[in-house]
């Protein structure tokens, strides 16, 4: 064998780390001297060197001080060659001192390489200094030279080796402790059980907490001991899962000491070797009765949450962020026509909205996707058949736990009919504010609980008060009334609240301008079961126009009532007259008839015929006369 070959099988590939190294770039090394020839004879005999499949990369200083800068710049320097006599008979050896002390390093390789060797005599130098080999420039040789350059790095490799190895140490031991600390003071049960799964070789204490144990007494039960009886038949299959797997989770019931039962969450890591063959088992053993009752809250919360999406009388839709339909519900299914599987990923403004008030609508979509939330939003959706429903949104935008947007969630509600309502009360409130006008009758109430006073219109129009301005409360009433009355109203007002029975009176009111108006006002008071005053309605009837038509019809009653009499007693005295006259009229005509019936009485005495044939006529009318 050569002595190249012997070389050779220095840097030979080791197990798995040598290869590692081998397969780097380089192999530096610094050359620290300040004599041009000397680099140049170095360069020379080590230019060509390929070292493990490793070239040499020289680096050059010419002093001390730069060789300090060469290692600032290049810290991997695995190998110096160095002199010592430079700038000062000790620079070499003070730059030894440097590395060693100063940078700490005790790794990287140097040799001395001097041609004064009375400044530095070599037995002295090895006992002082860490120095790595020593040559004198007179006995420098290329063979020389190779073989202490592959000397130095089969070292330096070796020392880099033991300082990866002592640091991966380092790093396995304080590994070992954080899990020794895990391993005792973990809020999880951890379990090291044996091959076939039938004994704990080592608990933690929190998993003998979990079952009522102390570490020693858990440790010295079989494993199936610790679970419910109806979990145990299955433990076989679990474990051989876990063989088979490597790694395998299942959820199970333990059995704690005091013989109560507990959900748990096992998690099973087989430990192998090179081989493949299973050392133990690592258990990881949760305790999840708290998630257990989450999760069952989780789907009574969701079972509910079905149950209203199914049987609540609102609309429930759901939008991606396109506004396609991601779901709906019954109630929606019921009202549209549609089933869920017929919308499904359709565009809802298309396919429910009117043409004229998509585009809006799809605005608003967009702000709320946004976070720009609307609420009662009143917009018109159009059903299967054509029909035309009007529905009140409200809003939600869903997002993920990152913040992301899902979508939209809108509940909306069904008020068609709602709507006529309201369309017919505003009718109704138009017809009676109408009638109100047309009758100059008002209407108000009276919270007596909170003071406050609501006036229909015409109320505002006969006391004519502007509407804004006026304070709506009973002592502000009270000021709109002609001050002579107020104390008349007021009283009228007390006294319907103490006797508990409604009260009609009717008042003057002072105008700004001095008129006066004449007002009938009638109220009634409500009371609750506790016979509280809650509030007072009642109605403001404008008098003014029949109060003036009463006084007229007054003053004509009046007039005629005069006439009536005067006329009276022009016919009593025309009839006394007339009396007197028929008295004198009866008196002749009786006269008449004594004579008739005398000269009667004579023909007769005379024998001649009567001359007056009606004498008995005209005395019985005469009788008649007299009654």
């Amino acid at each position: 064998m050569t002595e190249q070959d012997n070389f050779s099988s220095l840097f030979a590939p080791e197990p798995a780390q040598s290869e590692k190294i081998a397969n780097g770039d380089i192999w530096k090394v610094l050359l620290v001297d300040d004599e041009p020839d000397i680099h140049a004879v170095l360069r020379l005999a080590l230019q060509d060197i390929v070292l493990a499949g490793r070239p040499l990369q020289l680096i050059d200083a010419r002093s001390s001080e730069e060789g300090r800068a060469r290692l600032a710049e290049h810290p991997d320097i695995a190998l110096i060659l160095l002199d010592v006599v430079m700038e000062t008979e000790q620079a070499g050896l003070e730059l030894v001192r440097y590395i060693r002390q100063a940078l700490g390093n005790r790794i990287i390789q140097i040799v001395l390489i001097t041609g004064q060797p009375g400044y530095a005599p070599q037995r002295e130098v090895i006992q002082s200094f860490e120095i790595d080999g020593y040559r004198l420039k007179s006995e420098l040789t290329a063979d020389k030279i190779f073989v202490s350059v592959y000397a130095a790095l089969r070292t330096y490799k070796a020392m880099r080796e033991l300082e990866r190895q002592r640091e991966q140490l380092q790093i396995q031991t304080e590994t070992l402790s954080r899990w020794g600390h895990i391993f005792e003071h973990a809020e999880w049960g951890i379990v090291i059980g044996s091959v076939d799964g039938k004994r704990i070789e080592q608990a933690n204490p929190a998993f003998a907490r979990q079952h009522g144990y102390t570490v020693d007494e858990v440790v010295a039960l079989p494993i199936a001991a610790l679970f419910d009886l109806e979990e145990r038949a299955s433990l076989a299959g679990h474990i051989q899962k876990s063989h088979e797997l490597g790694h395998y989770s299942f959820e199970s019931r333990h059995l704690r000491k005091d013989g109560t039962t507990f959900p748990v969450l096992m998690d099973v890591t087989a430990v192998k070797n090179e081989q493949g063959e299973i050392l133990y088992c690592v258990v990881n053993v949760q305790d999840i009765s708290d998630r257990k009752q989450v999760v069952e809250l989780l789907r009574k919360e969701r079972d509910f949450a079905e149950t209203l999406l199914h049987t609540a009388p609102a609309i429930v839709l759901v939008l991606d962020p396109l506004g396609r339909i991601v779901r709906i519900n019954p109630y929606l299914e019921a009202i549209s026509g549609y089933t869920q599987e017929e919308v499904k990923g359709r565009d809802w403004f298309s396919l429910f909205l009117p043409v004229a008030t998509r585009d809006q609508t799809r605005t608003l979509f967009m702000g709320a996707i946004n976070d720009i939330q609307t609420h009662g939003n009143i917009d018109a959706l159009i059903t299967r058949s054509g029909q035309e429903r009007v529905i009140e949104w409200y809003d939600k935008t869903l997002k993920d736990n990152d913040g992301k947007t899902l979508g939209l969630l809108a509940i909306g509600q069904d008020v068609t009919e709602r709507k006529k309502m309201e369309n017919a009360l505003v009718a109704s409130e138009h017809r009676l504010s109408e009638a109100q006008r047309i009758a100059h009758l008002g209407s108000w109430q009276l919270d007596l609980v909170n003071n406050k006073l609501d006036w229909s219109d015409e109320i505002f129009h006969i006391f004519e008060i502007d509407k804004q301005q006026f304070g709506a409360s009973y002592e502000a009433f009270l000021n709109a009334i002609h001050p002579e009355d107020r104390e008349q109203v007021n009283q009228a007002y007390a006294e319907s609240l103490s006797s508990r029975k409604p009260y009609a009176i009717v008042h003057r009111l002072l105008m700004k301008d001095g008129r006066i108006k004449f007002v009938e006002e009638r109220g009634e008071v409500f009371y609750d079961e506790n016979g509280n005053a809650l509030s007072s309605v009642g109605t403001v009837h404008d008098v003014t126009r029949l109060k003036q038509i009463e006084a007229k019809l007054n003053e004509l009653n009046h007039d005629l009532e005069q006439r009536v009499e005067d006329r009276t007693r022009e016919l009593y005295e025309t009839n006394r007259r007339l009396e007197t006259f028929n008295e004198i009229m009866v008196e002749r005509e009786m006269r008449v008839v004594e004579i008739k019936q005398e000269v009667n009485r004579l023909c007769k005495e005379l024998g001649r015929e009567l001359l007056y044939k009606d004498t008995a006529e005209a005395l019985s009318s005469q009788q008649d006369v007299e009654s």
